[in-house]
């Protein structure tokens, strides 16, 4: 868990407005272009350090730092009112922070010594809702944020733009006509066509039905690896984190609860509230006894920990496997299951518990309500986190 003050440098491992453009950048790269990666002795892309923002006497944003290198894309997650929405708004400028400094290509613009307006940042910012005006045709939209741009230069530029979205051939049409995933698409091209430094999303995908989400999802993606943009997406969904972000950082109460890979959060969360926020937990209460924590799925050995210390031990549901049990082996007896369609939803009652733990299971094969069955876990796969 990061301290206050400490830097997360996040690297890999092995109209509000929709988009704020730099009116003097005239030579922006297309949004076809690729850059390089770079070295990783590069500096970062964008640099936060000891930000703090409180609304009144609550700490909207405590002490966060971060450094994001060039072309990496990191996700901001949290539950409503963890700071990760606020944080996004000071990076773009939208607010002021009461200490610390943001740096975006080693300018800082703000801080002690400057408050750089949110237009002269070199950033696109795709809303939530995605701002699109009503009254202006697709390709209009997207000209919006080419307005310092030659005429002509700037309509082949937005028309690749919205070739690149899939959209080449709705550029007379007007927003009310299109659905949500071919509005997302139009705000992306819309941010992309300057060539920001930097591209901050604030729930780009909420607004979108899950199958189409997935969609477009994949597509942004492409688009920001291709590009080679930095960027920055807010998401309360742990799906969009895992399969967007290079890396993931996890707010909670204004303050940085962890930072690392999908793989890293997930496999190993730091705490109890990072560990729900990516699965579902089944969650036990027990203590360390004898220099053991007792579980239904075998004692877990927990040197150092003091005796009668209260734990909760956590498993996922798909973690837990059930088989045919033989003399000697741990059962429990199954009272009621769900299709998922691949899957199945087991509640599976053990002795000594007071609630039915939840696995998930293969539907073929799957063992029928009321059946006594064998189960097990991993020892790795079970999470001990202190109680409360």
């Amino acid at each position: 868990m990061a301290s206050a003050g400490q830097i997360i440098a996040l690297r890999r491992p092995a109209a509000e407005m929709d988009q704020v453009l730099r009116p003097e950048q005239s030579d922006v790269v297309r949004l076809a272009s690729v850059k390089p990666k770079p070295q990783p002795s590069a500096p970062p892309s964008l640099l936060v350090e000891d930000l703090s923002l409180s609304f009144g006497s609550i700490p909207a944003v405590d002490k966060v730092s971060l450094a994001i290198p060039a072309g990496d894309i990191v996700a901001l997650v949290g539950h409503s009112g963890s700071g990760k929405s606020t944080l996004l708004r000071l990076i773009a400028g939208l607010e002021r922070p009461d200490s610390g400094r943001v740096v975006i290509n080693g300018t800082e613009v703000s801080g002690p010594n400057a408050f750089v307006p949110p237009e002269r940042r070199g950033i696109g910012m795709m809303f939530q809702d995605y701002a699109l005006f009503p009254h202006l045709s697709v390709l209009k939209n997207v000209l919006f944020g080419l307005r310092r741009v030659p005429a002509g230069e700037a309509r082949e530029r937005a028309r690749q733009a919205l070739d690149r979205v899939g959209l080449g051939g709705r550029e007379d049409a007007f927003p009310h006509a299109l659905s949500g995933g071919e509005q997302q698409r139009v705000a992306l091209a819309r941010a992309m066509v300057p060539g920001p430094d930097l591209l901050l999303m604030d729930e780009p995908f909420s607004n979108l039905d899950r199958r189409t989400r997935d969609i477009i999802r994949d597509e942004t993606t492409a688009v920001l690896r291709e590009s080679g943009t930095t960027t920055v997406v807010v998401t309360h969904d742990p799906d969009d984190a895992m399969r967007i972000a290079d890396r993931i950082v996890m707010m909670q109460g204004g303050r940085f609860a962890q930072s690392g890979t999908a793989e890293e959060l997930y496999q190993h969360p730091a705490s109890l509230p990072v560990a729900r926020f990516f699965c579902e937990l089944n969650e036990i209460e027990t203590a360390c006894r004898n220099r053991m924590i007792a579980t239904p799925f075998g004692d877990i050995p927990a040197p150092g920990t003091a005796e009668g210390t209260p734990v909760t031990v956590c498993v996922r549901p798909g973690d837990i496997q059930l088989f045919e049990p033989s003399v000697g082996d741990r059962t429990g007896r199954i009272i009621s299951s769900q299709c998922l369609g691949e899957t199945v939803l087991i509640h599976l009652a053990i002795d000594g518990l007071d609630r039915p733990l939840r696995v998930v299971a293969p539907a073929d094969g799957a063992p029928a309500t009321g059946r006594t069955v064998g189960f097990e876990v991993e020892t790795g796969k079970l999470l001990v986190f202190p109680a409360g």
